[in-house]
């Protein structure tokens, strides 16, 4: 074989390999952790949808439930090869009749951001906080949630919650 035919033999080779890769990545930020998830344990394994929260146009946080019914939360990157999950966090049961709210909180980028997520089992609670970090509180099929997430230094045993009236509340 001469050369060129080798050349263009290896440049045809090359761009169906990229044509397959870019085949097979996720479309969506879902998609990607549905697919990271098939590998995990019931406990963070996605089963249902609850939010998905733009931090950036590079990233996203996604509220799930997994196969236990467990609150769990994705952190899921978008760059130019599509997406890829970059943690996966579980931890927060569907009910505790002992808390007014249930918290899990990570962090990822080596500890350089984080994730604070719960459940509200106790609807009197209307505020909660961290620091000066406010959690955004949404309802989902009758069940309230927060989240809150940033990229400072941050104590994630230091939090308080509020009722309707501005009074802070045990949890």
């Amino acid at each position: 074989m001469k050369n060129s035919t080798r050349l263009i033999m290896a440049v045809a080779m090359l761009l169906l390999m990229i044509i397959i890769y870019f085949c097979i990545q996720p479309d969506s930020a879902i998609e990607s952790l549905i697919k990271e998830t098939d590998k995990y344990n019931p406990l963070s394994k996605y089963s249902e949808f609850i939010k998905e929260v733009e931090v950036n146009p590079k990233r996203s946080i996604i509220l799930y439930y997994s196969e236990v019914g467990h609150l769990c939360c994705a952190v899921v990157d978008k760059n130019i090869l599509g997406y890829k999950v970059n943690r996966i966090s579980s931890g927060v049961a569907p009910y505790n009749e002992n808390l007014k709210v249930g918290f899990h909180w990570f962090s990822y980028n080596r500890g350089e951001d984080w994730v604070y997520y719960g459940i509200i089992y106790d609807k009197g609670v209307a505020k909660a906080t961290w620091y000066s970090v406010e959690a955004t509180i949404f309802e989902h099929l009758n069940n309230k949630f927060l989240y809150a997430y940033g990229n400072s230094e941050f104590d994630g045993d230091v939090y308080r919650i509020y009722d309707s009236e501005g009074n802070e509340l045990e949890n």
